[in-house]
């Protein structure tokens, strides 16, 4: 009887240690889908409609785990994976890298020290992007905003047909091979060195990328962010230069103002096309209720190489909380597209129409849209 009552003790030991042990693994994600639609798509001029995967945010699965070591000390590791709720795929593009991976938003490992900051290896968010997400009232989400511009359903510079939207100035969402180091926070200001690795034999810089950021958020109504991306070519040189900065003010808990400018160029194309841009934007998000909140922004291209290029985009998005998991939206973005620059302005991302058919989801070169979003999305 004492014999059966080890064994039963120790079989229960090795199984709560075991769950113990799997306790510090998070399981999260999100689920975004709804109807979009745009009017003049592609060449074929067409109003197109559509249930699609993350119209305003990308539906994901992740797994998160930390793990305390003491003496101010931790570590653990980010898998995050790229999910159509449309068809329950892992297939969509998720930026330069690893378009259909299994963990195509995150697949790296961390040690942070209170005192001496957090460093990352493997494949993450791009650190640049970080500022583009703090100061664009929109939230760099994936509907009439930031990534309108980045999308490859965009074209610029009198290339409509090679729609490469501007992901090689600014590293697209997520970067893999990548060393980053993040300070720790003193008096609001900490700072950022990503190094995204080419792994280029002989030719350290080939295929890499350098980026360098500051901010400040002492969690008053001012903050602020500077950065630099610099990106090389598979031969070494430079390929891609990105400087950005942000300014944001709080009015109050519920109304927050704030803006970005970035200057993006290839020196290998100086005074080419693809050359040489400036975005701007300028937006404000306004939390009217507890359950109800809007954002809008207006965002402005210029082609430093050909003035005639360029496009202006304004959008304006509504959510309505049924829970603080559950969220529907509605929202509408317009695009004014100058010379041959053709930017889509229903949505970046997961959100592209491009899955359609090329005539139906891309813009077209100097053709203005207006596009529409309603959808749904629950956290977990």
């Amino acid at each position: 009887m004492f014999k059966k009552m080890v064994i039963a003790g120790a079989l229960a030991t090795a199984v709560a240690g075991s769950a113990l042990a799997q306790s510090n693994v998070t399981i999260y994600g999100l689920i975004d889908a709804g109807v979009i639609g745009t009017n003049h798509a592609g060449t074929a001029n067409a109003n197109v409609n559509a249930i699609t995967s993350g119209v305003d945010l990308t539906s994901r699965l992740g797994f998160r785990s930390v793990e305390d070591l003491g003496g101010g000390r931790t570590a653990g590791m980010n898998l995050e994976s790229t999910v159509d709720a449309g068809n329950g795929s892992q297939t969509l593009s998720a930026s330069t890298g690893a378009a259909s991976a299994t963990f195509s938003r995150a697949a790296n490992v961390f040690l942070e020290d209170k005192q001496f900051g957090r460093l990352t290896l493997g494949r993450q968010g791009n650190a640049a992007w970080s500022t583009y997400i703090a100061h664009d009232t929109r939230g760099v989400t994936n509907f009439g905003g930031f990534m309108n511009f980045i999308n490859d359903g965009s074209s610029f510079g009198g290339t409509s047909t090679s729609k490469s939207g501007l992901s090689s100035y600014t590293g697209g969402a997520f970067t893999s091979n990548t060393v980053r180091y993040d300070t720790p926070t003193f008096r609001g200001f900490n700072a950022t060195y990503a190094r995204v690795f080419g792994n280029v034999a002989g030719d350290a810089d080939a295929s890499s990328s350098d980026q360098y950021i500051v901010r400040y958020d002492n969690k008053g109504p001012v903050f602020a962010s500077l950065g630099s991306y610099k990106a090389n070519s598979s031969t070494g040189n430079a390929s891609g230069e990105n400087l950005f900065g942000g300014l944001g003010y709080r009015v109050n808990p519920n109304i927050t103002v704030s803006g970005f400018y970035m200057n993006m160029k290839n020196p290998s194309s100086a005074g080419g096309t693809n050359g040489n841009f400036d975005l701007y934007n300028l937006g404000a998000r306004y939390q009217i209720t507890p359950k109800v909140g809007v954002s809008a922004g207006a965002y402005q291209l210029k082609d430093k190489n050909t003035s005639a290029n360029g496009a202006d985009l304004q959008s304006i998005m509504a959510t309505y909380s049924l829970s603080k998991r559950t969220h529907v939206y509605a929202g509408a973005s317009f695009v004014q597209n100058k010379g041959a620059t053709g930017i889509a302005a229903y949505g970046g991302g997961s959100a592209n129409l491009n899955s359609l058919a090329t005539t139906n989801g891309l813009a077209v070169a100097g053709v203005s849209q207006s596009a529409y979003a309603l959808g749904m999305r629950h956290t977990f």
